[in-house]
């Protein structure tokens, strides 16, 4: 089993298995969202805004899928948008994030400033 670093999760080998333990549970959801480009964590002139679905949120980090393939790589610095729904409101929340692993169209990142807890 390969799993790729990943700086918001530990792994411990036990009698040869990888087990995650994470700071934060992961919290699945299917959100609508928007990614542009960035670099050192401000946004590139005339970047273009792609469309994304976020599959899974934690404090720390965000797990999501490109509608539009393109190359996106780890290390890649990227800021993305959504609304989350709470009891009380909708929040627009617009994160930097940092690509920790790549699958196919799949990403997984970490935000530069965790996320508040009573957004996850």
């Amino acid at each position: 089993m390969l799993i790729s670093q990943n700086s918001f999760i530990n792994h411990m080998k036990v009698s040869n298995e990888i087990i995650e333990e994470r700071r934060c549970s992961r919290t699945k959801v299917t959100l609508r969202g928007r990614h542009i480009f960035s670099k050192n964590n401000a946004v590139t002139e005339n970047n273009d805004a792609y469309d994304i679905t976020i599959m899974n949120l934690s404090k720390y980090g965000i797990g999501f899928r490109l509608i539009t393939p393109m190359e996106i790589n780890v290390n890649d610095e990227l800021r993305v948008k959504f609304e989350v729904k709470t009891e009380r409101e909708v929040m627009v929340v617009e994160k930097d994030i940092v690509v920790k692993w790549t699958k196919g169209n799949s990403r997984g990142a970490e935000f530069v400033v965790p996320m508040d807890d009573y957004v996850c």
